[in-house]
């Protein structure tokens, strides 16, 4: 679900202005690609082989 869980002042489909350099790590998805997210891609190693090429075939990079 894209229905945010920790934060309660935002609503899915809610849109937000930020400044790039007050960004850390992002991610967004369109469709069923992945934006971002680049803390993800040390992990895949950790994850079977059939997930980790389902996930890679998601990410944009």
């Amino acid at each position: 679900s894209n229905d945010p869980g920790i934060v309660t002042n935002v609503e899915y489909g809610q849109e937000w202005k930020i400044k790039k350099e007050d960004i850390s790590d992002w991610m967004y998805t369109r469709g069923d690609k992945i934006y971002g997210g680049y803390t993800i891609d040390p992990l895949l190693v950790t994850y079977p082989k059939e997930e980790a090429d389902e996930l890679r075939a998601k990410l944009v990079r």
